[in-house]
């Protein structure tokens, strides 16, 4: 608890912070889709506006999840052959 609050980079310069942010925003929505789409069973043009929703999200998660493997910083051909 003590280094977290004396850490010189913020939250979004590392990659725990991106994939969780991605899989929380997902599966927070994804939680509530099947009650939705029991509620809405009888109107098909809401069940398909939701289940493109659903579509927009995974799309969000994967980008998050992309930026948290871009934050992964590889070692140049210097470092990786002393």
């Amino acid at each position: 608890m003590q280094r977290s609050r004396h850490t010189a980079a913020p939250l979004t310069a590392h990659i725990w912070f991106w994939a969780s942010v991605g899989t929380l925003l997902y599966f927070a929505y994804f939680l509530l889709l099947n009650p939705v789409s029991l509620v809405l069973g009888s109107r098909l043009d809401l069940l398909v506006l939701v289940y493109e929703f659903n579509g927009v999200m995974v799309i969000l998660m994967y980008l998050f999840w992309l930026r948290a493997i871009l934050l992964v910083r590889r070692p140049s051909k210097a470092e990786a052959h002393p």
